[in-house]
């Protein structure tokens, strides 16, 4: 499903005009983008928590060449699904 597959949904599973949904979901997503962006993390209950992680440097090799390389830090984006979201989708609970 892509996006506006989801807002054509959540438009007819809520009697909205498309317009309106796109417009919440784009809402929705900017709001998100926002608060991680200032390096909060986003916990909805229920559904999950999105966060940016930090990967610490350390050494890989390059793949052809056998040499050892330096990866550096990096940040990540993480969602990590609730135990709620994770039943109803009927996987086994993380405990």
């Amino acid at each position: 499903m892509n996006k506006s597959d989801f807002v054509a949904r959540l438009a007819a599973t809520n009697g909205i005009s498309q317009r309106q949904s796109k417009d919440m979901v784009d809402a929705v997503l900017d709001c998100l983008v926002e608060v991680l962006r200032e390096g909060e993390r986003v916990s909805l209950s229920g559904f999950g928590v999105f966060e940016i992680r930090e990967h610490r440097e350390k050494t890989g090799r390059n793949p052809s060449t056998g040499e050892r390389i330096v990866l550096p830090k990096r940040h990540v984006l993480a969602f990590t699904g609730s135990r709620t979201l994770k039943k109803s989708l009927g996987w086994p609970a993380d405990d």
